[in-house]
């Protein structure tokens, strides 16, 4: 065994081969066994390092080669430093670590590299010479290139300058230092054996593409199998205590297992790092003090990670052979949209027909109803949908995307994703259904049957527009030897809904009724809302009324102002423009008792106005503007805008004093009687002092909107407080239970009151009110939009058209707020040539129309 150590100690020093190494090793190892253990000093190439030495107890039942394999894997605390008199333990042994001391960074050489050659790891390039060659990332054709190259010098900013120059600029390259990952090959410091010039560099390169194309994986699996290999002679219960101790490699480490130690097999050195780097599958990279190191599967996980590549080679293969049908699909794809382009909307494909197609279409018409309803789409599919809207309809964008689906027939002219959405939202569900047939047929128990007021024979009658269909309101008058007495009639669902039941769940989602100028959409069903529900006139319907009284300043005298279940019978319905004709003439086509009671009704409300003005109360409502619209889903359809004013709009002034007064009692009432309830309040507001002219009820439109932009916001609550604009110290939206799901609420919390059951707890109430006020200004703001959208589609046929507007206010950025007089919207407009006030009339010429793509501009004249 000493002729063997003096051997292994003479190759060793002569650079020979690992493999060779490690032989030796492993027959000193068996004759040790015989000896017991020794201590080997292995001796050190020609150099001036500086040394530290290294104490490695490798497991028991390893040999020796196998013992210093172990050691070159630097595990964490098997490794420690230790004293040169340190006691040894068996096959344990001495090795000594030779490292360069340069500038304050250590280079590892790597043991059995020829002398002038190292291989190292060199991020900040602090030794880094002309001639070097290194791995460095740099720009190249505007993309980040990872390479070998060569350095040739530095330059004027102490940047390495590489060979070749860039093909865009024709500019030398440069790289930072910070940039060069690896370096390869640098001339020596003693020996100076080595200089690698410019066709060298070149030639290596060129072996490194002929060799390294698409074999990665092949290098990583040779390497794999050969550290493998070195566990041959261990035992099976040695080799799982061997195995469970493994730890990480240095890509050198592994290069001298597979035996490239010469200036030959450089290149096979930088093959082997590159396809370390990419492989994933035999190796697992761990980054250890900012070094990659290499540790290698077992081989179960080698054997999945096998399958999965090949796996995911399929899956990539069956990629590029559907990407090559998809181009022919897209082909037939534009030509089959152009050709549905040509035919009338009702003769174009279903959504059926165009899902029969081949794949390719299914797929991108799901991707392209996704990116309409502004959906999240993955990156490849986003890029897809963009080059075909461009290539059909000329622009990218959800709206694009609205009109592609028209052109195909798959949506009807002039939907759009949000009207999409809401109808299938308010579409009622099969539970629903079921329930709503069921109180049809056999209506539950009346449980305020004892309670209800029978006001069947007071004259009764409703106020609506002609196209509403959900009756929730109808007033009656009568006198009194206290007076007049003014009784408030709201729709009673409560007599079938019960809080949280499905029809209240349902209704709470929606949050209330949409109203569109195509048409509108139920809270709840429609034969609920508009016939069982509905107080439709001939039909004795139960109901929440409150008997007002009012006391001569014109307040609510809570004293003498009762609430009831009742039962009540609607005499007639009445529309906006005779009850507002009634109450300054008889009005005709009206009987007798309706022209009586309007006026006693319009005496009450005007009194109360009165009274809430001299409160604080702000009157800042804007004549309505009605936008009809005939046949909306074809492709000529016929709109028509409409302004209220005059008789029209003193009934609707009427109707809507006469609410307001109902909330003030309900809201008087719950903060009387401690009930929690949805109050509305508004916190008080002071006017600027150029605004102190302005009235209480103000008529100009600038006036209005100045007194609005001032207003503080109108919150929710459940304790009660002052509605600073109403001019009343407690309110309650409860008029409409069958469109507004907060007021159905507060009749659910009135009833339980009125009965006598626990009412719903002012957590529980509030979590409910600001979720549905959150639902419904979501609401508020698709009927904004259906307006807007219906506004520039009927200015779309009216380019050039001249119409009168009047400057409501200015804005920031120059824009200001018109709104057109004989359209009763408002649009915002940037004014640059000219400068207007607010209040000032003006003429406005439209110049731009797209609804689609919500474009409205007109130009000031």
């Amino acid at each position: 065994w000493a002729m063997l150590l003096r051997r292994a100690q003479r190759e060793l020093a002569r650079s020979c081969r690992h493999a060779t190494v490690v032989q030796w090793l492993r027959a000193l190892a068996r004759r040790s066994a015989e000896k017991g253990p020794h201590r080997c000093t292995f001796p050190q190439p020609e150099c001036k390092p500086f040394r530290r030495r290294y104490f490695c107890t490798a497991p028991a039942g390893l040999s020796a080669g196998e013992a210093w394999l172990h050691q070159r894997r630097k595990t964490p605390g098997a490794v420690r430093e230790s004293q040169e008199s340190s006691a040894s333990s068996k096959h344990g042994f001495y090795v000594e670590s030779r490292r360069l001391a340069t500038r304050g960074s250590a280079e590892e050489l790597v043991p059995g590299t020829a002398p002038g050659i190292e291989m190292c790891v060199d991020l900040a390039g602090m030794n880094i010479v002309p001639g070097a060659l290194v791995e460095a990332h740099y720009e190249e054709r505007g993309s980040v290139e990872n390479a070998l190259v060569l350095i040739t010098g530095r330059d004027t900013s102490n940047k390495f300058k590489l060979s070749g120059t860039n093909v865009r600029t024709k500019q030398p390259i440069s790289v930072q230092p910070e940039k060069v990952q690896i370096q390869f090959l640098k001339r020596g410091t003693e020996t100076n054996l080595f200089s690698f010039s410019m066709e060298e560099a070149e030639a290596l390169k060129a072996d490194l593409d002929m060799h390294t194309g698409g074999r990665h994986c092949d290098w990583a699996e040779k390497a794999w199998v050969s550290l493998h290999s070195q566990d041959d002679v261990v035992d099976e219960m040695d080799a799982q205590a061997y195995r469970s101790s493994l730890q990480a490699y240095s890509w050198q480490e592994i290069a001298d297992v597979l035996d490239c130690s010469t200036r030959l097999a450089l290149s096979k050195r930088y093959m082997l790092h590159r396809a370390l780097k990419a492989d994933s599958v035999y190796f697992a990279h761990v980054l250890v003090e900012g070094k990659v190191l290499y540790s290698p599967y077992p081989e179960d996980t080698v054997h999945a990670n096998v399958e999965l590549r090949e796996h995911k080679k399929k899956v990539e293969q069956e990629k590029q052979a559907f990407l090559q049908q998809a181009d022919v699909a897209r082909a037939q794809f534009r030509a089959r949209v152009m050709e549905a382009k040509r035919k009338p909307w009702n003769e174009r494909p279903s959504l059926r027909e165009w899902r029969d197609d081949n794949t390719w279409t299914q797929q991108f018409i799901t991707h392209l109803l996704m990116y309409a309803y502004h959906k999240v789409v993955d990156s490849n599919s986003h890029r897809l949908l963009l080059d075909e809207l461009l290539a059909i309809e000329g622009r990218g964008g959800p709206s694009a995307a609205e009109d592609l689906l028209i052109s195909m027939g798959i949506w009807r002219p002039n939907e759009t994703s949000q009207l999409r959405t809401c109808r299938a939202l308010y579409r009622p569900s099969k539970d629903e259904r079921v329930v709503a047939d069921c109180f049809q047929s056999s209506p539950p128990i009346d449980e305020d049957k004892s309670q209800r007021i029978d006001l069947r024979s007071l004259h009764t009658f409703s106020i609506d527009d002609e196209s509403t269909f959900e009756i929730d309101d109808a007033l009656s008058v009568e006198e009194n030897d206290g007076g007049v007495v003014l009784w408030v009639h709201i729709a009673d669902p409560t007599r079938w809904l019960e809080f949280d039941d499905v029809l209240d769940q349902a209704a709470r989602g929606r949050a209330k009724s949409l109203y569109l100028p195509t048409g509108s959409m139920a809270m709840l069903p429609y034969d609920l809302s508009a016939q069982t529900f509905s107080l439709t006139c001939g039909d004795d319907r139960p109901a929440l009324s409150a008997a007002i009284v009012l006391e001569e300043d014109g307040a609510i005298d809570m004293r003498k102002s009762i609430l009831t279940p009742s039962l009540v019978c609607v005499d007639s319905r009445l529309s906006f423009s005779s009850s507002g004709d009634a109450l300054e003439r008889f009005h005709s086509s009206l009987s007798e008792s309706d022209n009586v009671s309007i006026r006693k009704v319009g005496e009450v409300a005007r009194k109360h106005k009165e009274w809430r003005l001299r409160n604080g109360a702000m009157d800042v409502s804007l004549p309505d503007s009605k936008v009809r619209v005939e046949d909306p889903y074809t492709e000529q359809p016929r709109i028509s805008f409409d302004v209220v004013h005059g008789a029209e709009q003193r009934g609707r002034d009427i109707v809507a004093e006469c609410m307001i007064m109902f909330g003030e009692f309900i809201g008087r009432f719950g903060v009387r009687h401690g009930i929690p309830l949805p109050y509305r309040t508004q916190a008080p507001y002071s006017m600027p002092s150029d605004l102190q002219h302005i009235s209480r009820n103000p008529t100009a439109v600038a006036d209005i909107f100045a007194i609005r932009r001032n207003m503080s916001r109108v919150m929710p609550s459940c304790a009660g407080g002052r509605h600073a604009s109403l001019g009343v110290e407690a309110y309650v939206q409860a008029t409409s239970p069958l469109r507004r799901y907060q007021d159905l609420l507060a009749h659910h919390q009135l009833k339980r009151y009125l009965r006598g059951e626990p009412l719903i707890q002012g957590l529980s109430l509030m979590q409910v009110v600001k979720e549905t006020d959150q639902r419904a200004r979501e609401r508020a703001r698709v009927e904004r939009h259906c307006q807007e959208y219906w506004l520039a589609k009927y200015l779309e046929g009216e380019l050039g058209t001249t119409l009168p507007a009047i400057v409501c206010e200015k804005m920031k950025g120059g824009s200001v707020l018109l709104r057109l007089t004989t359209l009763g919207t408002t649009v915002v407009e940037r004014v640059t040539a000219r400068s207007l006030q607010p209040g000032q009339q003006c003429r406005v010429q439209v110049s731009a129309a797209d609804a689609r793509r919500d474009i409205l501009r007109v130009v000031v004249l």
